[in-house]
């Protein structure tokens, strides 16, 4: 681990901050204001300190708006009967 990255993490565990890990692991929460308040807040100041969570999470948004606009793929039922038993398996 890089003497930066290593700065990072304790900086953002200094201040309470979510790590660019966490970051990306909340992305759909935050995203969908599925988050309590106090995670929301520490996600902002984060992005704040972070331009490149900021682009990560701005490209989710743009994606996710994208993507809403096109029709469900048409999976061959075999497939997806196959996905379905993945699921099934949690």
């Amino acid at each position: 681990m890089s003497i930066k990255s290593k700065l990072s993490r304790w900086i953002d565990r200094a201040l309470r901050m979510p790590t660019c890990e966490e970051i990306e692991a909340l992305a759909y929460d935050f995203l969908e204001k599925n988050l309590d308040a106090k995670t929301e807040k520490r996600m902002l100041r984060h992005f704040k300190l972070c331009p490149p969570c900021m682009r990560f999470i701005e490209a989710y948004r743009r994606t996710r708006k994208a993507g809403r606009g096109l029709p469900a793929p048409k999976l061959d039922p075999a497939f997806q009967e196959h996905l379905m038993r993945m699921f099934r398996k949690d």
